[in-house]
Order: C-alpha cells, then sequence, then structure tokens
C-alpha cells in the first residue's frame, strides 16, 4: 500500500474545526438559497436591488451542496462501515421525515393515504433527496473501501471519467438535443464524488495545495451561474441561455462540483485547532437541511411561517433576509440538539443496541487477515449469523406486506 496515504490512518476523535467551520458555512448559504428558490424572492416580477440580491445567492446553494458532499467523501474513503452511524442517520430522517410532515398537517397540509405510506420509507420514500442517496450509498461503503483499498491512480482516474459521462455528460448532451438518457441520479453523484475525493486525498494534485488558485475557480464558478441567471431575466425565451441554465443548475452541473470542490479546498488549507462551539454547532448542520428542506414542511416554512412575499420589495430587505436564515439556522442547532440528547444518545447507549451494531458489523463488512500486532476481530458464530439474516428477511418481508396491504386497502375504498 501506499506510503503516502493509508485508508487504516487513524481518525482523531476530535477533528479540526476548518471542515466543520465549512459545514455550517455551507448550510447557511443553503438556507439562503432555499429563502431564494422556495420563498420565491428570485421570481420577483419588477427588477429592483432585492431581486439581484436574491439571484446572487442562487449559485452558493449547488456549490455548497457538492462541497458538503465532498466533505462526507472527504472521511468516509478512510472508514469502514459502521451500523452505528447507518442506524443514526436513518433514524434521524425517519423522525424529522414524520415529525415535520405532522408540523404541516397541523398548518393545513392534506395527506392521502399513499403520502402517508410514503413518508415512512427514508431511503425509497418521500424524504428528503440527499439524506436517501447518502443512506443509499452509505451501504455500498463496505464494497467501496475494499475497492479504494486497491485502486490505482490509472484505475481512479478512469472511474471517475465513466463516472462524469454518466453523471454530467448524459446530461449536457440530453438539454442539447432534447433527449435525455436515464443515467443520472443522486446516487452516482455521490459515487462520482466520492472517487474525486479518494483522488485528491491519495494523490493529492497542486492545484488543491494554492488557496489563492481555488478562491479564484470558486468565484469563476459563482461568476458563471450568476451570469447565466442574472441574463435569462432580461432574454427569458432564449435557447442558448436556457440551455445554459440547464447545466449549471443543479448539484450535477460541472460548475457546481468544481465550485464546491474549490470551496472545500479552501476550508482544507485553513488551520484551526479543534474548538469545541464549532464543532459542537456543525454536528447538526444535517439535521438543519432536514428540518428547513423537507418536501413536505417547505412549502409551510417558506409560505405560511418566514412569509417572504411580504418583504420582497420591502428596503430592509436584507435585514429580514439575514434574520430569516440565522434564525432558521439556530433554531434547527436547538431542535436536533435536544433530539440528540433526549432520544439518539439514550438509545445507542444501550447494551442491545451497541450489541446489534457490533454483530452487523461482523456481518456486513468484508474482514480482511489482520497482521500479528493487530488483534483479531470478533467473528460470530453460524447459529447468530443464520438469526440476524432471518430477522432481516422477516422485517423486509412485514414491511412489504405492509405496503401491499395499504395499498389494497387504498384501492378498495376508491371502488
Amino acid at each position: 500500500m501506499s506510503e503516502e496515504f493509508n485508508l487504516e490512518s487513524k481518525i482523531n476523535k476530535e477533528r479540526k474545526s476548518n471542515l466543520e467551520l465549512l459545514r455550517i458555512v455551507c448550510m447557511i448559504l443553503i438556507i439562503a438559497h432555499h429563502c431564494s428558490v422556495h420563498g420565491g424572492s428570485f421570481a420577483m416580477e419588477k427588477m429592483c436591488a432585492n431581486k439581484i440580491i436574491s439571484v446572487a445567492l442562487l449559485p452558493f446553494g449547488k456549490i455548497c451542496f457538492d462541497a458538503f458532499l465532498i466533505l462526507s467523501a472527504w472521511f468516509l474513503v478512510e472508514q469502514n462501515f459502521k451500523t452505528e452511524r447507518f442506524l443514526k442517520i436513518w433514524l434521524q430522517t425517519f423522525f424529522y421525515s414524520v415529525i415535520f410532515s405532522g408540523v404541516a398537517a397541523i398548518f393545513g397540509t392534506v395527506f392521502n393515504i399513499k403520502l402517508l405510506i410514503s413518508i415512512l420509507f427514508p431511503i425509497i420514500g418521500n424524504s428528503h433527496g440527499y439524506a436517501s442517496a447518502y443512506l443509499a450509498f452509505y451501504l455500498c461503503i463496505p464494497l467501496l473501501s475494499l475497492i479504494s483499498r486497491n485502486m490505482t491512480k490509472t484505475q481512479c482516474k478512469y472511474t471517475i471519467g465513466v463516472l462524469f459521462v454518466v453523471e454530467i455528460a448524459s446530461q449536457i448532451i440530453g438539454f442539447y438535443d432534447g433527449y435525455t438518457q436515464k443515467l443520472s441520479s443522486e446516487l452516482i453523484l455521490f459515487l462520482f464524488i466520492y472517487f474525486i475525493a479518494l483522488y485528491i486525498k491519495k494523490w493529492p494534485i497542486g492545484i488543491m495545495k494554492s488557496k489563492g488558485i481555488l478562491i479564484y475557480i470558486f468565484c469563476m464558478c459563482w461568476v458563471i451561474v450568476f451570469g447565466v441567471r442574472f441574463a435569462s431575466i432580461y432574454i427569458p425565451q432564449d435557447a442558448l441561455n436556457n440551455f445554459f441554465i440547464n447545466i449549471t443548475a443543479d448539484e450535477s452541473s460541472i460548475t457546481s462540483i468544481i465550485g464546491g470542490v474549490a470551496l472545500f479546498g479552501i476550508f482544507n488549507l485553513m488551520n484551526i485547532k479543534s474548538n469545541k462551539v464549532i464543532n459542537f454547532i456543525a454536528k447538526s448542520s444535517f439535521g438543519i437541511l432536514l428540518i428547513h428542506d423537507h418536501n413536505i414542511f417547505r412549502y409551510v416554512l417558506w409560505n405560511n411561517i418566514v412569509e417572504c412575499q411580504k418583504w420582497y420589495y420591502s428596503n430592509y430587505f436584507v435585514v429580514y433576509l439575514v434574520a430569516t436564515v440565522f434564525s432558521i439556522f439556530f433554531v434547527g442547532v436547538i431542535i436536533d440538539s435536544v433530539r440528540r440528547v433526549v432520544i439518539e444518545k439514550p438509545l445507542f447507549n444501550s447494551d442491545k443496541v451497541k450489541t446489534l451494531c457490533v454483530r452487523m458489523d461482523n456481518l456486513i463488512l468484508f474482514h480482511e487477515e489482520n497482521s500479528s500486532n493487530q488483534q483479531q476481530a470478533t467473528v460470530i458464530d453460524d447459529k447468530n449469523k443464520i438469526k440476524i439474516y432471518n430477522w432481516v428477511i422477516l422485517s423486509c418481508v412485514l414491511a412489504t406486506c405492509l405496503v401491499i396491504t395499504f395499498i389494497f386497502i387504498n384501492l378498495f375504498v376508491k371502488m
């Protein structure tokens, strides 16, 4: 194995706070982006300074989304699969999916039986797209870890190239000729970012060591997206400009990915020692995303609670915007911190849950032979493995039967 990169290297329990600060910055800018998009301020009818500010916020959302993604991948390339981590994220997603669907119902959102069923399935149901893709992606970590440990530089380049064609090039060609192959997805984007993170961590490149170049790249990506968006205000029906909007608008666009990698690189070069306050706040960043961008609750948040439309043309637009963004952020920190203390900690400090996680880890992970200096991994006997398999299969069967039952009940009621 290469001396310059060891996937088995120990991860400090207390990470440096430069990348944790990036989580916070990204989430604040993502909230501001959503305020512009879901709050509708970027679509103001009148041209004014407030509309220009709203349009200027649009590029940050997707660039920060990809920076957030590469930040997660950066740590995952040197970690093994942990059942405890998967269950924590799954339960966190499930918790917010159910709770804030209930909040939306209180504000008058109407639910049918299909929607009620879908919110109970964080990966395949109506949950946040990032959370769904992340959970599916994390289930691939045992296999990805095996691949990345033995991958050569050329093989990594090849993989990145293939995923680039599938995720990005296919969409560019599709927007150009009007026919898009169904190749891209958020899961493919996660895999693409994972191998980019693997490459720049295992074989560092010169650009990632220059803060000045990275700042320039980040600014240019922002300028391109802002320029395209701003031009669409004056030439909304222009085919060429619409093409450029399509290929720069989402997290799979080349500008968002390059900008996200550059933003990550900027913070990665910062030297900020471990700061307990920063690290504590950063822990809630994912929860804040699940809360404020909940697929159903988001419309209630921006239209009924924040009521952005009331201050579109206000002289205090920037004050309202900043107050709204930071209020959502810190309320999210409080909610998620309480959830961790009241629900997550007691649950995962339970001996039964700890035992289950260890057993599942030993079942799922593809173990390698350890050296004589390492402790031998705990191996579960065949009977315990069979029991776990049976429980997993039984749970899947019961969940499937439950869904089918609900569907038939729904069809019967409509007859």
